[in-house]
């Protein structure tokens, strides 16, 4: 009995143990199958067994760029590319260790407008995936073979977006272009043995910085649609991925004019004009940034503040300066005064200059005059009558203005007549009659002549130094003199000729000059030629859509009065299409004018006696 006692027992503390083990080995099991997202699984921690686990993925294919200008009929808020309705998604599973694909796959097939995708049920031994996009084209048509030239249609499809992710930490995604740039970045970096947040976070840094940009934007699948800084940069990639497919050998335009416009000039366009504008600015921040990268410059830096360099473009040169940790157009700071002056005769305020040269300071107005009073009676009579009817916007184009009164503000002042500005009556001029005769032979040996009466205009010549004309009391009409001291002392500052200083005057951080060049809102059928850039249709309504002008289109042309009746007028940068570059050879020599006359029309910028 005790030997079948002592085997009871055995057998009962066996069978016991077998229970726990049994029950220790279901636990595991069941833990296993956990939907606690804090356990991983096995592979993921080095091991070579995977476990399967259920995941969800949803999503949309496309890029969501900031709105440059709007196509007939759209309702989009932004500038979406979506990937069009029959696009193909699959998710490839990845191994956790060697991040190679395992082989399992699944295909789903957009089936909306908005480039939507959605898995419920993704059964996958790893949380990390690859997911890719194939588009469909339209059919293309293709030789049977060598020997039967007839073509057939087949089914094309080109690979457009993918992304790598961890699904643990990512159920909704953007598949976008930065997405697809950042792929093999951080596959990469997988294989090198970094952690995939690690991995993924020196990918992202690795595309930003080879586009010039050197801040954190956030995370590229987290792009959707609203616009953020990373939808410029996705439109930047989009740009220069349309220059690479059209095979130009073309390089990015840059709108050097916008930059350097007062934000006034946009005061009265419409709200989605002025979205448009403010959309452009930054587009040209990425730019300009992209360049500097391209051209070598490294990161802009505090210790580099105010650093200048000369870059070739395509077209031309154009001059980036360090300021605020960005590469932006424009050049070194000079010293000056920065202060603003009250014209009592209407009560309008201006921004001034003054600058101390070693000849004396300047004080000049850092704004177009902008006078339009001909009514008080303390306005001299001529100068009331001179007024009147002489007036335009400052705009060369006026008829650009009268077509689009949305520009009529008084962001760039008024363009004045020389005798207007002057401060000179009618009766002020000249009149000579004058005849002049013509002898004509004809038959017969004789001769005949003819005389015609003409009438010429002239006024005295007049180069005063304080001439005050149509300025403020305690300012004047600027002579030639004025203006080539102002560029001879900043091209002293800037280490180049005073004719080739002029683009610094447009920066007005640098200068503080606030030269402002006019810029235009253009119709369609100006820039269609250019819609390759932005990819998008030419069909537009034309009627009713604008479009921030580009740099291969506009035209610096700033005219200005002078106090010279030899001169009338200066004019800078008449007809060049680049500027904000020293090597801009397309300067004028200050020596001319468009109609020579005392007729002329230019703004005015006063200067302090």
């Amino acid at each position: 009995m005790k030997n079948k006692t002592q085997n009871t027992l055995v057998y009962d503390f066996i069978g016991t143990a077998f229970c726990l083990v049994m029950a220790l080995v279901l636990i595991l099991m069941f833990s296993g199958c956990s939907n606690d997202e804090s356990v991983r699984p096995v592979g993921s921690m080095g091991g070579s067994t995977e476990e399967t686990r259920i995941y969800a993925l949803s999503g949309r294919a496309g890029d969501i760029l900031p709105r440059l200008r709007k196509p007939e009929g759209s309702e989009n808020p932004a500038g979406f590319i979506l990937a069009a309705k029959g696009t193909i998604v699959t998710v490839h599973e990845l191994d956790s260790v060697t991040f190679d694909t395992t082989g399992i796959t699944f295909v789903d097939t957009i089936d909306n407008d908005e480039g939507r995708f959605e898995f419920k049920d993704l059964s996958l031994n790893s949380p990390y995936v690859l997911i890719e996009t194939r588009e469909l084209y339209d059919s293309v048509y293709v030789p049977i073979d060598s020997t039967n030239m007839e073509c057939v249609p087949i089914t094309a499809y080109r690979d457009w977006f993918k992304a790598v992710v961890d699904l643990r930490e990512k159920s909704k995604i953007s598949l976008n272009r930065l997405t697809n740039a950042k792929a093999p970045y951080l596959l990469n970096y997988l294989a090198e043995g970094k952690s995939f947040d690690e991995a993924n976070q020196l990918a992202e840094r690795a595309v930003l910085e080879s586009l010039g940009i050197y801040e954190d934007l956030g995370a590229f699948e987290n792009l959707n649609d609203s616009i953020t800084e990373l939808s410029f940069v996705a439109q930047l990639l989009f740009n220069l991925s349309m220059l690479d497919t059209i095979n130009y050998g073309l390089q990015l335009p840059i709108d050097f004019s916008i930059p350097f416009a007062l934000p006034e000039a946009v005061s009265d366009f419409s709200d989605e004009l002025k979205k448009f504008y403010s959309n452009a600015l930054k587009a040209v921040e990425y730019e300009v940034a992209y360049y500097a990268r391209r051209n070598n410059l490294g990161e802009c830096t505090e210790s580099r503040e105010d650093e200048v360099h000369t870059l070739n473009h395509y077209w031309g040169y154009f001059d980036v300066v360090c300021r605020s940790k960005k590469w932006v157009l424009g050049f070194k700071k000079i010293n000056h005064t920065e202060g603003t002056m009250e014209d009592v005769r209407d009560g309008k305020t201006y921004k001034t200059v003054t600058y101390n040269w070693a000849e004396g300071a300047q004080t000049w107005m850092a704004e177009n005059l902008d006078f339009t009073d001909t009514i008080s009676l303390s306005i001299d009579s001529a100068l009331r009558t001179n007024l009147s009817g002489n007036i335009s916007y400052y705009l060369y184009d006026f008829d650009r203005i009268s077509s689009h009164p949305q520009m009529a503000n008084r962001a760039y002042g008024h363009a004045y007549t020389w005798m207007a500005s002057m401060n000179l009556g009618y009766d002020d001029i000249e009149r000579t009659v004058f005849d002049t005769c013509v002898v004509w032979a004809e038959k017969g040996d004789t001769s005949k002549t003819y005389c015609n009466s003409a009438i010429r205009e002239s006024l005295p010549e007049l180069t005063q130094k304080n001439y005050q004309g149509i300025c403020p009391d305690g300012w004047r009409v600027p002579t030639w003199d004025d203006w080539k001291t102002l560029l001879q002392n900043m091209g002293t500052e800037y280490g180049v000729e005073y004719d080739k200083v002029v683009p610094a005057l447009y920066d007005e951080t640098a200068t503080g000059f606030g030269l402002n060049s006019i810029v235009p809102a253009y119709t369609l059928e100006i820039i269609t030629s250019n819609s390759y850039i932005y990819g998008e249709s030419a069909n537009y309504d034309v009627s009713s859509i604008f479009y921030i002008s580009m740099s291969t289109l506009c035209l610096f042309d700033d005219i200005f009065v002078v106090a010279d009746s030899t001169i009338y007028t200066i004019e800078f940068l008449a007809g060049g299409r680049m500027g904000f570059s020293f090597k801009n050879e397309q300067i004028n020599d200050f020596s001319g004018t468009r109609e020579l006359d005392f007729y002329s029309k230019g703004a005015v910028r006063c200067i302090k006696n």
